[in-house]
């Protein structure tokens, strides 16, 4: 059977309501996650470019773009760089069991060899040339001629309001996490929201798995809080979960960075997600 073309998603009934209340990228997002699911893309399979898929839908490429970053975060797609978006060519049986049309599925495309490709390893470095000085400023010029009293008077302890629900619409966009405004907590950065986990969740002397290697500011909290820290290696797909059995004393939580591990870069498969998941509700573990 031939494996058919992403060209043709048309054909498979990719039908997007322009009119409708959902961002026509979460439309887009989801039906190649049906797809994928169903089969009807095959696994391995390469997508059209984002050019071509937006010619076809009469979309921007933007719009093509971020719902092509969304699969990518939560595993469905992968990136290859110089070689474009394909299909997770290792989503586990039960995932497609359930996504799975009364269509027979075409075989899998063979499993591609990882390419190595060289990573840069100074962090935290960003193209500086490409921040918007003028729209930035623009923009602020803009906010305080006018301050509110709650920028003037200080948000809150758990950030300000307007901000929290931004972050709880893009968690829901862009991770699939369902969560409120209300259990949204802004914090200064990813060290100061580990130290006030490790107060909060932990005891000092308990365990905590993390990736090897991974971002040292992190492990310097955990440290700081009195946690035991247990380093566990990656492979091409992330943290190796099965080594967590064998971490002495047994981890209370381990920390991962799924949509961009450091300082690898990798996206974690959804199958590695769902391994994951798997271990830590039998253990009663926090991830």
């Amino acid at each position: 059977m031939n494996k058919t073309s992403f060209d043709e998603t048309v054909a498979l009934g990719v039908q997007l309501c322009h009119t409708g209340k959902e961002p026509l990228y979460q439309q887009l997002a989801g039906q190649i996650r049906k797809l994928i699911l169903s089969g009807r893309l095959a696994a391995g399979q390469r997508l059209a470019s984002g050019r071509a898929l937006a010619a076809q839908l009469g979309v921007s490429r933007v719009t093509v773009v971020t719902a092509l970053e969304q699969l990518v975060a939560e595993g469905y797609v992968e990136a290859r760089k110089g070689s474009g978006h394909f299909a997770a060519s290792d989503l586990p049986e039960a995932v497609m069991q359930a996504g799975r049309s009364k269509v027979s599925a075409p075989p899998p495309a063979p499993a591609r060899p990882v390419r190595h490709l060289p990573v840069p390893f100074q962090p935290s470095g960003p193209d500086m040339r490409l921040f918007p000085h003028r729209r930035w400023a623009r923009l602020m010029q803009q906010v305080w001629a006018r301050p509110c009293d709650e920028l003037l008077a200080g948000p809150g302890a758990a950030g300000w309001w307007p901000l929290r629900q931004q972050i709880a619409g893009h968690l829901r966009a862009f991770r699939a996490i369902e969560c409120s405004p209300e259990q949204v907590f802004v914090t200064p950065g990813s060290v100061e929201s580990i130290e006030i986990l490790s107060q909060t969740l932990f005891e000092p002397g308990q365990a905590i798995a993390l990736e090897e290697p991974g971002y040292a500011p992190v492990r310097r909290a955990f440290a700081r809080a009195g946690m035991r820290l247990l380093p566990v290696g990656i492979d091409e797909a992330g943290l190796k979960v099965a080594a967590l059995s064998a971490c002495r004393p047994e981890p209370r939580a381990v920390l991962v960075t799924p949509s961009r591990q450091f300082p690898s870069g990798m996206t974690m498969p959804l199958a590695r997600r769902l391994e994951l998941l798997g271990w830590a509700a039998a253990q009663g573990r926090y991830v």
